[in-house]
């Protein structure tokens, strides 16, 4: 299922976060430097102040045991081209166990008319 995230979520959300993240940028040990950035950039406040922002939206897929992955989706962005959207994808992380499983497709085509919609209303 795929929703907007709730404030509730924002634990659930910053764990998530540190396991992708040290899963993507770490393979070799954890440095206290990146130990230091993970511990303080992902976290509950955080996170709950991103879902409170009016120019940031949450969306989580859950599954029954919970929050697998999320976007994060900034409509202020400004646009590095003209007469672009400032619609910007600014966080995409899904559970390393989750990737690659087809999930995502199989979503992606449950909303494929709408994406082909825009796609048509800004060509």
């Amino acid at each position: 299922m795929i929703r907007k995230a709730e404030e509730r979520d924002a634990s659930s959300l910053a764990a998530l976060s540190i396991e992708v993240w040290l899963n993507t940028y770490l393979r070799d040990g954890v440095s206290p430097l990146f130990a230091d950035y993970v511990l303080s950039e992902f976290t509950a406040q955080k996170f709950r102040n991103a879902i409170g922002d009016p120019d940031l939206a949450i969306w989580v897929s859950e599954n029954r045991m919970g929050i697998d992955g999320f976007v994060t989706v900034c409509s202020a962005a400004t646009p590095e081209l003209a007469d672009c959207s400032p619609l910007e994808i600014t966080t995409l992380y899904v559970q390393p166990r989750h990737q690659s499983s087809g999930r995502g497709a199989a979503k992606r085509a449950k909303y494929e008319p709408c994406s082909t919609m825009v796609d048509q209303l800004l060509k």
